[in-house]
């Protein structure tokens, strides 16, 4: 039971972290963010919203070729990685349900490490876990920066979000699984 109030509660903090950490200043808001619409991009806006005429970045069979999935495409000048869904499909209540579910998942992954590192003094075991994000983080924005040109800053603003707040909610699930006046480990 304590696991499950652990992963519970860790979840929870993960997904506050992630909305809140979107703020600092690396990360999301180094993205330019472009809206290439004839009507209001509504959901889509971001701070920083810049607008241009539809068909600035396009061709006219943009939404029909690329518009549902990852692709890349290759200009005189430039080569780029596109990832593209379908405006309709996006909602902002499906968005934020999977994004906890996800944070979830990852919580609970996050306890089932925290357990099986239960001989460990828990400074340890949340020092072992910032290792394992970074190598994860690593290992993916890594690979993202080498083959998709994902910017440095960017890249590494993501990775201390994480490591940051995999630590908190390890530091959170703790407490939850070996309260320290009990004196037991988890």
């Amino acid at each position: 039971m304590r696991a499950l109030v652990a992963s519970a509660l860790a979840g929870l903090l993960l997904f506050l972290w992630s909305g809140l950490s979107q703020l600092f200043p690396w990360g999301v808001p180094t993205v330019p963010t472009f809206a290439a619409t004839t009507d209001d991009p509504g959901a889509f806006q971001a701070p920083h919203l810049v607008r241009v005429p539809a068909g600035t970045f396009t061709t006219p069979t943009f939404d029909e070729r690329l518009g549902d999935g990852i692709a890349t495409l290759t200009t005189d000048r430039s080569f780029a990685w596109v990832v593209s869904i379908p405006r309709e499909r996006y909602d902002p209540g499906r968005y934020f349900g999977l994004e906890l579910l996800s944070q979830l998942v990852v919580a609970a992954l996050l306890v089932a490490f925290l357990r099986l590192t239960g001989e460990l003094p828990r400074r340890r075991r949340v020092q072992a876990l910032a290792l394992l994000a970074a190598a994860g983080l690593v290992a993916t924005y890594g690979v993202m920066a080498n083959w998709w040109g994902l910017p440095a800053r960017y890249a590494l603003g993501l990775s201390v979000n994480v490591v940051v707040g995999w630590c908190l909610a390890a530091v959170v699930a703790l407490r939850v699984l070996a309260p320290s006046r009990a004196g037991v480990t988890a």
